[in-house]
């Protein structure tokens, strides 16, 4: 039977899940007394874990017959987090494969190293395949003492030889959040996602807090993360953030316009290759008031990106825009025809920035309905999926031809948002 190799996608998570499962529960029982077994495996619950690594990393599936026959992933510095063969399919070369098209991945990323935590099962294939023991370790997993091993594979080739000095390219993950509150979110198991994610810069909009208040910053930096506020000076309301993990040659924050710096409406972080923007337009739900707000805000900050694109031509502006664009981005475009975020002027308004030389990632690779950011908390608009799409990674039309990868992660659920994804090649 012929398998086929492909990247993993978020309908791909449940099943991957369930293989996990089965392997764990079946496969390395055999090294594994039942204690650990079922420490290991309950991994399977944490969907939304699964979920974050399925879009984080460089993540790929094997199928036979339309049926999924093993996964492994590795991430951008080298580790190989996973490699999983379903059990009726072991000794047929699938695990072989799928490391082959790994150490492709690694040659695309210029790795010279591959590392992994192999269990007791896997130690003999990865030390076939030319892995070295670099040590043995204990390690702690849901209560349960597990052995495995520390493994070491040297690439046969140089970064400098596989591929031509001209093309050397430099992927980005950008996430952008709208978390509703950093402080829910944190107490929803945001620091885990966000670790399992693994993103470069990660835009947050609606922070809600300054960082003063804050006890968590510590485990943000441990996971690698520079970070960068810009709250509101209302307590409790608005403000954007943006952590990296390159550090930034520059930190702008605000726009330069004080009805809307007030409010901690954007910060900008500069690097070699890109600017990145985390912003939060305003909402215009509560009222006519703060509608006319809304629309001065897009009036003027307009105006302002048009101007910071020339300076900054290859721009992402990412965040919460509070206006679906089409009606493919809400679920009932005909009674929303007159609610905020979607109203005529509204929408005139994202046509003509996006007329202006801003690309929205999401809909140049993806023209399939129901994909939502955003849920209403009542009628249980989530399960149901009635949602809107209001958050966006735009980016200059200078960035279209790196546009590598852009999605919709719904599984995150710290928020009435949910994070959308943005891979570019630099």
């Amino acid at each position: 039977m012929a398998v086929n190799i492909r990247r993993a996608t978020a309908s791909d998570v449940d099943n991957i899940r369930q293989l996990f499962y089965d392997t764990v529960t079946t496969v390395n029982r055999q090294h594994y007394n039942d204690e650990q077994v079922a420490a290991w495996s309950a991994g399977y619950h944490n969907r939304e874990n699964w979920a974050g690594k399925v879009a984080a990393q460089h993540f790929i599936v094997a199928e036979e017959e339309s049926a999924l026959a093993g996964f492994a992933s590795v991430t951008s510095e080298g580790y190989l987090d996973y490699m999983f063969v379903d059990r009726n399919r072991l000794g047929q070369g699938i695990a072989s494969l799928l490391l082959s098209e790994l150490e492709t991945i690694a040659a695309r990323l210029f790795l010279e190293t591959l590392t992994t935590h192999a269990s007791i099962t896997a130690k003999p294939f990865f030390k076939k395949h030319g892995f070295e023991v670099v040590k043995q370790q204990t390690v702690q997993v849901r209560g349960a003492e597990l052995t495995n091993f520390v493994m070491e594979k040297k690439l046969a080739f140089k970064s400098t030889s596989i591929l031509p000095p001209v093309w050397h390219p430099i992927d980005m993950k950008i996430i952008t959040y709208n978390v509703n509150g950093i402080r829910s979110a944190i107490s929803k198991n945001w620091l885990s996602w966000l670790q399992a994610t693994d993103a470069d810069v990660v835009c947050l909009q609606e922070i809600k807090a300054s960082p003063d208040v804050l006890t968590d910053l510590l485990l943000i930096e441990q996971l690698g993360y520079q970070h960068y506020w810009y709250p509101a000076e209302k307590k409790g309301y608005s403000g954007t953030a943006i952590f990296t993990k390159e550090t930034p040659k520059h930190i702008e924050y605000g726009c330069g316009i004080e009805d809307f710096d007030r409010e901690g409406r954007c910060i900008r972080v500069d690097f070699e290759e890109v600017s990145v923007m985390s912003v939060y337009f305003p909402s215009g739900s509560s009222g006519d008031e703060r509608q006319s707000f809304k629309f001065r805000f897009l009036d003027e900050f307009g105006a302002y990106l048009n101007q910071l694109k020339w300076a900054y031509p290859k721009l992402v502006v990412s965040g919460d825009y509070n206006i679906c664009h089409k009606p493919i981005d809400i679920h009932n475009p005909k009674s929303n025809a007159n609610s905020s975020g979607f109203l005529p002027a509204e929408r005139e308004w994202m046509d003509e920035f996006c007329d202006s030389g801003f690309i929205d990632s999401f809909r140049y690779l993806n023209k399939e309905p129901h994909n939502y950011t955003w849920w209403s908390f009542r009628a249980n608009s989530r399960a149901k999926n009635l949602g809107w799409r209001i958050d966006y990674n735009m980016v200059t039309s200078e960035l279209q031809s790196a546009i590598k990868r852009a999605a919709i992660l719904p599984e995150a659920k710290h928020s009435d948002h949910c994070p959308v994804l943005l891979e570019l090649a630099l």
